[in-house]
């Protein structure tokens, strides 16, 4: 990660993380992973994936990266879902986000994509721990038009 983003990426994922009250217990980052698995459809990587309890709703935080030219899968949520751009440069339905925080609308199908720099996002599912994990993500390419998948 510091040859994609630098030596201080991780502070700057922890400075995300304490200015949105979203650090877990006693502060510290969750243990960092790089998923292998992938989400059909998406090219991203995920370094951690954690539920929190707060008074505004059970939220799910991820941190992902997305390399240059990949994109997410074409998705949406029954929830609002934040995308806090760390490092990078990151577009949602090919339009770039030129502010730190986008806002996806709950049902509003999104596809998250970089070009030659690759993106350091710290994503916040509001309220997803209202929903069990099967039902937090659909995605269309099924012969219906939605797949679900956690």
């Amino acid at each position: 990660m510091a040859a994609l983003f630098g030596p201080n990426y991780r502070r700057l994922i922890w400075k995300c993380l304490d200015s949105q009250d979203l650090l877990p217990e006693k502060g510290n980052l969750p243990p960092a992973f790089v998923s292998l698995d992938k989400h059909a459809g998406s090219d991203a990587h995920y370094l951690f994936d954690y539920d929190i309890e707060r008074p505004d709703g059970n939220h799910r935080v991820l941190c992902s990266v997305l390399p240059p030219h990949a994109a997410s899968s074409r998705h949406q949520h029954p929830f609002p879902e934040d995308y806090y751009i760390l490092a990078g440069k990151a577009y949602v339905e090919g339009e770039l986000i030129t502010q730190d925080t986008y806002r996806t609308q709950p049902w509003q199908y999104h596809q998250v994509s970089t070009g030659d720099e690759p993106a350091l996002m710290v994503i916040v599912m509001r309220t997803a721990g209202a929903y069990p994990k099967e039902k937090q993500h659909i995605y269309e390419g099924s012969p219906n038009g939605r797949v679900i998948f956690p």
